[in-house]
Formats: C-alpha cells, structure tokens, sequence
C-alpha cells in the first residue's frame, strides 16, 4: 500500500512502473511548466518552476536544478511520486516531482 494525501492509500498492485531511460516526463502540464519556466539562471528557474507548479496544480513539490557546463551530462534522478518532469536547455537542467 502507498499512502496518499489525506491518508488515502491505494494498493500497490495497482501502480504502473514505467521503466525508460527517455521517460523525462509522466505529465503534460509539469512538462510545459518547466518549459515555461526554464531559464539561463539556476535560481530564477528553480523559483519560477516551484512558484507556477504550487500555484497551478497545488501539492508540495520539489525542484531541482543545476547549471550545465560543457557537455556534461544531465543529472540522473530516481523517484517515487505521483507526477514528475525533467527538462534542460543549454545552460540549466530541473527535475520536479510532488510529493
């Protein structure tokens, strides 16, 4: 079982795991917000994102973001939540899940 908000809880047999190294994104909306909202500074971005995700689609969130240089590579995240997003430009990579 995985506790939800309000103390629901849903069985876990019930979940869909999605296995992918393209999966980037399991929702449209957080997928345009950080489009929206990605820029060439790291902490605008991240505020920006956090700011139109809390206010659009309520919940607690977490967002993550980190300057790019070069051609490293992007950051690998793991995480079990309802709604997730990782988007880039040249310059910053976010990653926002709620929680």
């Amino acid at each position: 079982m995985i506790a939800l908000r309000y103390r629901e809880t849903i069985p876990t047999s019930n979940l869909t795991v999605l296995h992918s190294d393209d999966l980037q994104c399991n929702s449209e909306d957080v997928q345009q917000i950080i489009e929206k909202n990605i820029g060439s500074e790291v902490i605008v971005s991240k505020e920006s994102i956090y700011h139109e995700l809390f206010m659009r689609m309520g919940g607690r969130w977490t967002v993550i973001c980190r300057e790019i240089q070069n051609d490293q590579s992007l950051p690998v995240f793991a995480t079990r939540s309802p709604l997730f997003c990782s988007g880039n430009n040249s310059k910053v990579a976010c990653f926002a899940a709620e929680f």
